[in-house]
Order: C-alpha cells, then structure tokens, then sequence
C-alpha cells in the first residue's frame, strides 16, 4: 500500500460518507471545515477507516485530530501499518 493509493481510497470512503456529494474533494481537503461533517458522519468515518484497515481513530494512540484531511488520515493509515 502507498500513500498515493491510500489517499485515493481515503478520498473514495469519503465520498461515500458524504452521502455521494459532488463536492470537490482533494488530498488536502480539510474534513471539518470544507466539508462540513457533523458528528455522526465522523463516526460514520472512522467506522468505515476501521473496517477497511483496522486502525481505530478513537482510540490512542490515533486521534481524531488526525482526521483533518485525506493526507493526515492516509499518513496516520500508514504510520499505523508500518
């Protein structure tokens, strides 16, 4: 797994929780601000990263403060793996 590969899939779970938006979604897209996820849906993230890779956001020594961008959250997703 790379981090191109990784922020690609990261994006595509993104997508999905976000109901299928259109809205333009990038490495560097931050989750909280631009687009604007309440709590459920960043419950609903990092249900998903967890299904998909194991990795539990909501427990350390991962946070959620890791969760700002499809980069941070593929870095943190590989950091994880090692």
């Amino acid at each position: 797994m790379n981090k191109d590969q990784t922020i690609e899939e990261v994006i595509a779970i993104l997508r999905q929780v976000n109901d299928g938006n259109p809205a333009a979604i990038g490495p560097g897209t931050l989750i909280l601000t631009e687009l604007d996820l309440d709590s459920l849906k960043m419950i609903e993230l990092m249900d998903a990263l967890k299904a998909k890779y194991g990795v539990d956001f909501s427990a350390p020594p991962r946070t959620l403060g890791e969760l700002r961008s499809p980069e941070t959250i593929a870095a943190a997703l590989l950091r994880a793996r090692g």
